[in-house]
Formats: structure tokens, sequence, C-alpha cells
């Protein structure tokens, strides 16, 4: 089983290094796998927009939703720092976050 999370952690980071603007720490990435999140093209796309638009606000740790996937980004870092999905975004509290971007 290790070695098909490390296969999807594989994929995972080639698509974003290939199609975000935006970095993913490990955790990250580690946190997308486990929860079987796919992110699309156009997710990442519009992840890069919130990350742009919270930039232009001089937001840093900002919470970004994207659908039914919330990201949240040290925006000064360009790195998403945490994922969480939809079966886990309900009842959640976001600390330390100092704006969110709904794109």
């Amino acid at each position: 089983c290790k070695g098909k999370i490390l296969d999807e952690e594989t994929i995972l980071k080639n698509t974003i290094e290939k199609n975000s603007e935006v970095n993913f720490s490990n955790h990250a990435i580690k946190r997308a796998v486990d929860h079987n999140m796919d992110i699309t093209d156009d997710e990442l796309n519009r992840l890069n927009e919130g990350v742009r638009l919270a930039s232009e606000k001089n937001l840093d740790d900002t919470l970004i939703l994207v659908g039914e996937k919330a990201f949240v980004v040290s925006v000064k870092n360009n790195t998403v720092i945490t994922t969480v999905n939809n079966n886990s975004i309900q009842g959640n509290v976001f600390t330390n976050i100092n704006g969110a971007v709904i794109v």
C-alpha cells in the first residue's frame, strides 16, 4: 500500500508542478493523497486566481475555497500549507488565517 501512496504523491506533485503557480507543502500533498482529493487543472487555475486576489489585498495566511475543497495558503510564501476536502470541511474550524477568498 505504501508504494501506491508514493505513486499517488508523485502523480499529484507532477500535476501541481506542471499546472500550478502555487507550491504545495509536503504536508498539503500528503493530506490531499490521504483524503483522495483529485485536484483538477481547473481547480488549480482557480486556486492560482485566489492566491492572486489574496496577494492584492495584502493577505498572508488565507483560506481559499475552490468548490468543495479548502486550501490554507501562505500567500507571502506562495505555498499551500494544508488542504481539506468536502468530506471533512463541514464543522471544521480554521484558525490563524487573516482572510478568505472564494473562487
